[in-house]
């Protein structure tokens, strides 16, 4: 029997229990810490929004570590016990989750990915821009936003989306809700792919 040998890093990503990530993120950041400056700026921004429940939105141009950076704060909310008794932190892309929610409506067997989501400790949902949404769409995803924060659970987007047009990507309920105990970061920089 081939026993695979983990790192700290790894085994410590293992046990956390993380779950949905890309695990290429993880890799990219150093000792597990956010790499750049606007980033570590970010998680000063964000960490006290995720401990009161806050919706909070990341917006930052393709590249610049955005999904790199939740998935750390994936990784510190499971590790650190900021999920004791909230449950774990699951991450998806909109485009999956919506995905997975139509074919479990086929094959009602298995768990609903929307009620994973709305019971999950920290939701993370990434690619807020690259989809389509048709109006059932929006309301499903407007109705899981409204569930987690109604129950004080926090939520984080990213989007690919300039601050100034996420007004138009998110109706004015899910904004007003992202302005009570959550916010709008911006990481800033170039993209990091290829360097």
């Amino acid at each position: 029997m081939n026993i695979i040998e983990r790192t700290p890093k790894e085994r410590a990503i293992h046990q956390a229990g993380v779950s949905g990530f890309p695990p290429r993120h993880l890799a990219l950041m150093n000792d597990g810490r956010p790499m750049t400056p606007s980033q570590r700026k970010a998680i000063n921004q964000i960490a006290p929004m995720i401990k009161v429940g806050g919706v909070i939105v990341i917006s930052g141009n393709y590249g610049t570590g955005k999904t790199a950076l939740a998935s750390w704060l994936g990784y510190e909310w499971n590790l650190r016990g900021y999920s004791r008794g909230s449950g774990k932190c699951l991450y998806w892309t909109v485009h999956d989750l919506l995905r997975s929610q139509k074919s479990w409506f086929k094959d009602q067997n298995k768990p609903e990915p929307f009620e994973k989501a709305r019971e999950c400790g920290l939701l993370i949902v990434d690619e807020l821009d690259s989809t389509n949404d048709s109006i059932f769409d929006q309301r499903e995803l407007r109705q899981l936003i409204d569930w987690r924060y109604n129950r004080i659970k926090p939520t984080l987007f990213m989007t690919n989306l300039p601050p100034e047009q996420i007004a138009g990507a998110m109706d004015a309920s899910t904004l007003d809700r992202v302005m009570d105990g959550g916010g709008l970061i911006e990481i800033k920089g170039e993209s990091m792919r290829g360097v």
